[in-house]
């Protein structure tokens, strides 16, 4: 699969190895700060938390433990949050 964007390509790869790489996480604003911001290709905040996108959940584990929670993700979250 590619992903392309105004003509550039965002993403390519095969389905199930894009899906298994990308996760979303859920979690408290206070774990939000420059360093862990770059563990996220978008992320949204709100008055409950934040939720992000992640292309690497080895690096984001990393940085955030088990103080957030990983969902799976589908092609449309992708698409959506990049």
């Amino acid at each position: 699969m590619v992903f392309i964007y105004k003509g550039i390509i965002i993403l390519k790869g095969e389905k199930d190895s894009i899906l298994d790489s990308h996760s979303i996480i859920r979690g408290k604003k206070s774990l939000l700060d420059n360093d862990t911001k770059k563990t996220l290709l978008s992320y949204n905040e709100n008055s409950f938390g934040f939720d992000g996108l992640t292309a690497d959940m080895k690096s984001a584990f990393e940085v955030f433990g088990e103080d957030v929670v990983y969902d799976k993700v589908n092609l449309e979250d992708i698409i959506r949050k990049n």
